[in-house]
């Protein structure tokens, strides 16, 4: 469960660990004791956190517990197997990867802090992931879109880190951690990116046609709602139209002719013909995430905050998610 998939990452688990266990004889001594002990993405949710978590991130968050398991598992099986293969010595793992003995939970506890570790700073260098690497104390970049920095390796192997532009002395630097997507950042990472200039509007087609595949139906990074005014990307727009239009192929095929050539006029033609259904259409999508993903703050139990540590990060997320929607909707009623 969660482990076939991410078996790299679990090795890179291991070797995070077997560094711990070497101490102050470790290569990455300095890395590691400079490493954080307490995390805020998804696997350190509490129930409380989690039960105000969107549907998008919660299924994150699931996939983080699913990998935990199935990485303690594994790591039980080195060093305390039911039946060892032969030839197998437990006992000689254990003295490496716990050198200090191994207690009620110190298994456990010590898969949640290293897999914390690389959910947070561990990155794929290949499309296939077929690997997972982190570049140590590279990985201490904050998040920043765009980036000031990127990491690049080269042909014999060493890791660098390149300015993409000149800077001022003294600057603060950034690091990309990936596609801008407010839900992943929460989960994976941990924290709220309330500077992101876009977020996904989350219009979506179970089998998109060749025609609307070609618009950019499924280009997340365009079919976008802007977060400081709720605007559409206009491939928003022409998806929706297209998809509005089904049952009337003769729009569909003037709208797809327009966007080919490049025809703005023509284009536009088709839009305010159908503006009104259109729009009718984006609002009760976005009123939907809004009732469904981002409803308004419920009553929040009136406990001391150390209970439920990571409450306040998840609240100010989908505060943030809503107000984006909100200013989308109130958008469009102005274009009825």
């Amino acid at each position: 469960e969660g482990l076939s998939d991410r078996l790299p990452e679990f090795g890179l688990v291991v070797r995070i660990l077997v560094e711990r266990a070497a101490g102050a004889d470790g290569k990455w001594a300095e890395w590691i004791g400079a490493l954080p002990r307490n995390f805020s993405c998804g696997v350190h949710l509490d129930a409380v956190a989690r039960s105000h978590l969107p549907p998008v991130a919660a299924a994150l968050a699931g996939h983080q517990d699913r990998q935990l398991r199935a990485f303690t598992r594994a790591l039980l099986s080195m060093v305390a197997p039911t039946a060892p293969p032969k030839g197998f010595d437990p006992r000689a793992v254990a003295d490496v990867l716990f050198p200090g003995g191994i207690e009620e939970g110190t298994v456990e506890n010590a898969a949640l802090w290293a897999l914390s570790v690389v959910l947070t700073r561990g990155w794929s260098p290949t499309p296939e992931r077929a690997d997972c690497v982190i570049v140590p104390f590279a990985d201490m970049f904050n998040h920043g879109e765009p980036a000031d920095v990127v990491i690049a390796t080269g042909p014999d192997g060493d890791v660098g880190v390149f300015l993409k532009a000149d800077v001022a002395a003294g600057a603060s630097l950034a690091l990309s951690y990936g596609k801008p997507d407010p839900d992943r950042l929460l989960v994976v990472f941990g924290f709220v990116d309330e500077a992101v200039q876009e977020v996904f509007c989350g219009v979506a087609f179970s089998v998109p046609s060749a025609e609307l595949l070609a618009m950019g139906c499924n280009d997340r990074e365009r079919m976008v709602v802007r977060a400081s005014d709720g605007a559409l990307d206009d491939i928003v727009w022409d998806t929706t139209l297209y998809a509005v239009l089904a049952n009337r192929p003769v729009e569909q095929a003037k709208l797809v002719a327009a966007r080919a050539t490049g025809d703005r006029e023509a284009a536009a033609a088709v839009h305010s013909k159908y503006a009104t259904e259109v729009t009718a259409v984006l609002r009760n999508h976005f009123e939907t995430i809004l009732e469904q993903h981002y409803p308004p703050p419920r009553p929040v139990d009136k406990e001391p905050e150390c209970l439920h540590p990571n409450l306040a990060l998840v609240l100010r997320h989908n505060a943030f998610m809503r107000g984006v929607f909100l200013k989308a909707t109130e958008r469009l009623k102005g274009f009825v």
